[in-house]
């Protein structure tokens, strides 16, 4: 069976959540400009080693191919796989979308936060290092006071990473 092709489609659904969280934890993302991002929903056959949720710069092609078709202000694209993402437990999806935030650079420019111990240390350290694969990780949007989720490092630190 032939794989189909992958289309993107505006998701209000990714950008709600996102707007959620970066209200909830704004010590952690508030840095980020909302409005220089596209989410989107993927629609089409998911490569098996393809992330459910993963975003990119304006350097990255696929970024610069979504964001033709979109207004020029927009510096990362955020893309989940419509079907998979829909059937991960909602708690497990919130912590993916902080993580994926997160790996927004503090400079907006379209550059990326690395991805290594020192700046994602903080969600390892409070969940540990196989969260990904833990299906029942706590909800960031339904306690009561936000989780006391380690202080990222310095925002005026190197980025690393220049995706």
């Amino acid at each position: 069976m032939p794989k189909s092709e992958t289309t993107y489609r505006e998701s209000v659904n990714l950008y709600a959540l996102a707007r959620q969280l970066q209200e909830r934890y704004y010590m952690h993302l508030g840095y980020i400009d909302m409005d220089a991002i596209y989410f989107a929903d993927k629609i089409g056959d998911k490569p098996q080693k393809s992330p459910v949720i993963d975003v990119s710069g304006v350097r990255s092609q696929w970024v610069r191919q979504i964001l033709s078709h979109t207004s020029n202000n927009k510096l990362y694209c955020i893309a989940a796989w419509f079907t998979e993402w829909s059937e991960l437990p909602y708690n497990q999806q919130e912590w993916l979308m902080f993580d994926t935030l997160y790996s927004i650079g503090v400079e907006n420019d379209g550059k990326m936060r690395g991805k290594d111990v020192f700046e994602h240390g903080i969600i390892a350290d409070f969940l540990g290092v196989y969260w990904r694969k833990d299906l029942e990780v706590p909800s960031l949007l339904n306690s009561p006071d936000p989780l006391p989720i380690p202080p990222p490092p310095s925002l005026h630190e190197d980025e690393g990473s220049t995706l």
